[in-house]
């Protein structure tokens, strides 16, 4: 009998960050990427380690971030792979069928859950303070691969090699809104006539980009927008520095007009999580995806006193609706720790030195949480 791995990424998809930072099976997988052009990653001894690993009887460790997905009841990238498979590549394997493509790290935001390698507004910041660059370095354990913006550059060949068998493109950021890769990129495509070609682009967006040449083209693919809203209110502008609340829900309503369909992201995080009584009724109505935070862990769920996790375990579970179970079992999940909450301290108190916010103004919960004591 036929054995099946764990993951069908490895065979079917790419993730690369351009060429900054290399090449990987899949946007969560979290450890060692491969530097050299595409071709060269298909056929190399890393790829087919890979691939012998999705046969062990555990997931390797590098693949922890959709363990704690399934945990937590949401639909992980794994699962995704599966799904792709059986509907676009059922009887072939060791053909790319999706690319996700992160041009590089340019933004026009400092999301404070986020990290220098996905936005060049923080690279820059952490230039500028040493403090907190040591600091948010202390958060990353043996992961510092994957924050490093500084690596060699390497070939890159995204527009030269043909993916013949290509059906879905992800597009990442930074913002690819405002990415002049990310342009050519599609532009090529559309140019090739490959756009035809491809059942589903799906781009990454802060809505915080309505451009007309950019919704022009995007509305060439069959579009799935994937909006990164984090909150909303006064706890989504302390959380998403450069943006406002007021002008992305407008820009929301645009871009939403424009594609085949959407869908919100929100990344569960202590930045949003105290105040969610007071945003949660804004995405009921919505298409919905709860992402726990996990790296880096001065933003995760982690950091909240027991004491008011379940006080939001309760508010969310009276609202008897199934559109939050996933928020819920990310909150069930989670467990205080004392040396996460002291980075958390350390971290955004030089964090809110350096940006001039507060995150006790934010609300009463909010503070709370910051003058807790065991």
């Amino acid at each position: 009998m036929k054995k099946i791995p764990k993951c069908w990424a490895p065979w079917q998809s790419i993730q690369s960050r351009g060429s900054s930072s290399g090449i990987t099976p899949c946007c969560t997988w979290f450890g060692e990427r491969f530097r050299g052009t595409i071709s060269e990653y298909l056929d190399s001894d890393y790829l087919k380690d890979i691939k012998n690993k999705m046969f062990e009887e555990e997931l390797p460790k590098e693949c922890g971030e959709c363990n704690v997905i399934e945990a937590s009841g949401g639909i992980s990238d794994r699962a995704h792979q599966t799904q792709m498979k059986a509907r676009w590549s059922p009887d072939e394997t060791n053909r790319i069928i999706n690319l996700d493509y992160r041009p590089s790290n340019l933004c026009n935001l400092k999301c404070r859950t986020c990290k220098p390698s996905d936005s060049s507004k923080i690279e820059a910041e952490f230039a500028m303070n040493k403090n907190l660059s040591n600091l948010f370095d202390e958060t990353k354990g043996n992961d510092s691969e994957i924050y490093n913006t500084s690596v060699q550059k390497q070939p890159y060949d995204i527009l030269e090699y043909e993916f013949p068998h290509l059906k879905r493109v992800v597009l990442l950021g930074g913002e690819p809104s405002i990415m002049p890769e990310a342009h050519e990129f599609l532009n090529t495509l559309v140019e090739t006539k490959k756009n035809k070609d491809i059942n589903l682009m799906r781009f990454y967006t802060n809505a915080t980009n309505t451009n007309e040449k950019w919704l022009s083209l995007i509305s060439q693919f069959n579009t799935l927008a994937v909006f990164s809203l984090d909150g909303a209110g006064k706890s989504y502008d302390y959380a998403r520095t450069g943006a406002s609340w007021e002008e992305v829900e407008k820009n929301f309503h645009i871009i939403k007009s424009k594609v085949s369909d959407y869908k919100i992201w929100v990344v569960c995080s202590i930045m949003i999580l105290p105040d969610v009584e007071n945003w949660i009724d804004w995405f009921l109505d919505k298409n919905v995806t709860w992402w726990p935070m996990m790296r880096p862990d001065n933003s995760s769920l982690n950091a909240m006193p027991d004491e008011i996790r379940l006080e939001k375990i309760d508010f969310l579970k009276s609202l008897n609706n199934t559109k939050v179970t996933t928020l819920i079992n990310i909150l069930e999940s989670s467990a205080f720790d004392a040396k996460i909450y002291d980075k958390f301290k350390k971290f955004h108190d030089e964090l809110d030195r350096v940006r001039d916010t507060c995150f006790s103004d934010t609300s009463p919960t909010h503070k709370r949480i910051w003058e807790y004591k065991e």
